[in-house]
Order: structure tokens, then C-alpha cells, then sequence
């Protein structure tokens, strides 16, 4: 069985390979999936924008219950996780709007949903610059 740290650093390739696109879902939104490190631990956060919307959800990659009840399936069930089949999604060009929205988030995000939440705000008044691009 592969170790914590050798699923979390194969769950990382695919995470920063997720984060160089941006997702349109049926019904209009886009979908970014962003990983990040603190204190020795790997997180990805998802940011679901558009139609006055923004979700944004901050998680631990691998908790250490997962990797035992999973096991070397973990990863599977991160990326089961990241794009259920419900989303209908579709890869479309990292576009420099997002792309400088995201510079701009990524160093504010905080590891506590809670937290996030005037951030989430913030994103949400700036969705008619992403709107335009449709």
C-alpha cells in the first residue's frame, strides 16, 4: 500500500493539472479548482462562480480517515469528489480575467469555510467582469 505522502503527492500532480483550467458547468458557472499547502497538509479549495453565485469550499486532500478506510483509492475518491458525474463540465480556456481574479484570492483564502465568507463577497461583486467574457 502506498503512504499518506506518496497518494498526497500524486493527488498534488493532479490538483495543479486541474488548476491550469477552468470548468464551465451546465447552467452557466464556471468551476476552478485551486491546491494549497498549509502546515505540512495539502488542500484544495473549489470555487464555484457565476448567476450572482459564488461557493467557495476549502478541504484537506486526504484526512487521515479517508487514507484509512480508502487506502490507495484515496486519490480516486478525491477526483470522484472534485467532478461528480452530475457535473456536467466542460474545459474551456484559462482566460486572464479569472486567471488575475484568482492571483488576487488565492493569497486572502483562509483554511476555514467560515472565514472565507467576506472573501466570497468580494468575488461576488466582481462576477460582471467574468460575465462579459461570455
Amino acid at each position: 500500500m502506498k503512504t499518506k505522502q506518496e497518494l498526497e503527492k500524486q493527488l498534488e500532480n493532479y490538483l495543479i493539472k486541474t488548476s491550469n483550467h477552468v470548468f464551465l458547468i451546465e447552467g452557466g458557472f464556471y468551476y476552478k479548482v485551486l491546491p494549497l499547502h498549509s502546515e505540512g497538509n495539502l488542500y484544495y479549495i473549489t470555487l464555484i462562480m457565476g448567476k450572482d453565485n459564488v461557493t467557495m469550499n476549502v478541504k484537506q486532500a486526504i484526512p487521515e480517515r479517508d487514507y484509512q478506510y480508502y487506502g490507495n483509492d484515496s486519490a480516486n475518491v478525491v477526483k470522484s469528489r472534485l467532478f461528480p458525474e452530475y457535473y456536467k463540465t466542460k474545459s474551456i480556456p484559462n482566460f486572464k480575467r479569472i486567471r488575475k481574479l484568482i492571483d488576487e484570492i488565492t493569497p486572502k483564502i483562509k483554511f476555514d469555510n467560515k472565514s472565507n465568507e467576506e472573501l466570497v463577497g468580494n468575488i461576488r461583486g466582481r462576477l460582471i467582469e467574468l460575465e462579459s467574457v461570455k
